[in-house]
C-alpha cells in the first residue's frame, strides 16, 4: 500500500509501508504528520490513521541499545595481592600474616 505524507505543506511520496515506518523511526514523521493514501477521503494525522505504526516505532525506540565497546563498562583492575599490600613481593600471597588466632596462640587454626 502506498502512502503520501506532508512536510511543510508539500506532499511527498508515494512510499511503501516499510519506508513510512523508517521515516517515523528517523523522526521525519511524527504523530501529527498528515498522511494520505487512495483509500482515505482526506489527509489525516498519522496517529489517527496508522496508530499501530507509531506503536511499533515507539517500541523499537524504547529498546535499550546493545552494549558495544564504546558503551560497555570498563573492566575492573585486579585486586591487589595480600602480600603486596603487606609489604611483600607480588606472588608472595601464600605468605600472609597470621590471623588473630595465630598471633594470640602462636599458630593458625586448621
Amino acid at each position: 500500500m502506498n502512502w503520501y505524507y506532508s512536510v511543510e505543506g508539500h506532499a511527498l511520496g508515494p512510499v511503501n509501508e516499510e519506508a513510512l515506518e523508517k521515516l517515523a523511526r528517523e523522526g521525519a514523521l511524527v504523530k501529527d504528520t498528515l498522511v494520505w493514501q487512495p483509500e482515505l477521503e482526506e489527509w489525516a494525522p498519522l496517529q489517527k490513521v496508522h496508530p499501530d505504526l507509531l506503536e511499533r516505532v515507539r517500541l523499537v525506540q524504547e529498546k535499550p541499545a546493545p552494549l558495544t565497546k564504546a558503551t560497555a563498562p570498563l573492566p575492573l583492575p585486579p585486586p591487589p595481592s595480600h602480600a603486596a599490600s603487606n609489604g611483600g613481593a607480588p606472588g608472595d600471597s601464600h605468605k600472609e600474616k597470621p590471623g588473630l588466632f595465630g598471633r594470640l596462640f602462636g599458630r593458625e587454626r586448621n
